[in-house]
């Protein structure tokens, strides 16, 4: 029997260009650096908000990139105006 790979998510969501969902195999260190670069890019460039779903209903706001977390949202800044 073959051996699986788990792929974890981090759903961007942009209400500008439309959602997306971009995966990663925690044991590829490539995939892994693609990740935590756009996690980077996301929370430092334009100030996304990051959270990390623990049990499916209830998270909790990541400052860091979490290879191991599950899944992860990314959300836009709130706009005051």
């Amino acid at each position: 029997m073959a051996a699986t790979t788990s792929k974890n998510s981090m759903k961007v969501l942009d209400p500008s260009k439309g959602d997306r969902t971009v995966g990663w195999d925690p044991s590829d260190e490539g995939e892994v650096q693609r990740a935590r670069e756009l996690f980077d890019e996301l929370r430092t460039k334009t100030g996304h908000m990051a959270y990390v779903l623990e049990d499916g209903r209830r998270g909790r706001q990541l400052t860091e990139f979490d290879p191991t977390a599950r899944e992860i949202i990314i959300a836009p800044p709130l706009r005051g105006g």
